[in-house]
């Protein structure tokens, strides 16, 4: 994945931090959908996403192909 769009992840993931708990919720739905757009666009065989909230994983999962 280039520089611009992991850090645009990056980005909009640090974000959330400003949103109410039900819209950081809908986000974090929203993670494998983003992770398969970002392999298909890519090309990337893999990635991981872990999402802390509170100091507790509330998300993490892994995505490719095998």
């Amino acid at each position: 994945m280039p520089i611009k769009q992991a850090s645009m992840l990056h980005l909009v993931l640090a974000a959330t931090v400003a949103f109410s708990p039900a819209r950081i919720d809908s986000a974090i739905a929203s993670l494998d959908g983003i992770a398969k757009q970002i392999q298909k666009r890519t090309g990337v065989p893999g990635l991981a996403i872990a999402v802390v909230r509170d100091g507790k994983i509330v998300y993490a999962k892994g995505f490719g192909v095998r």
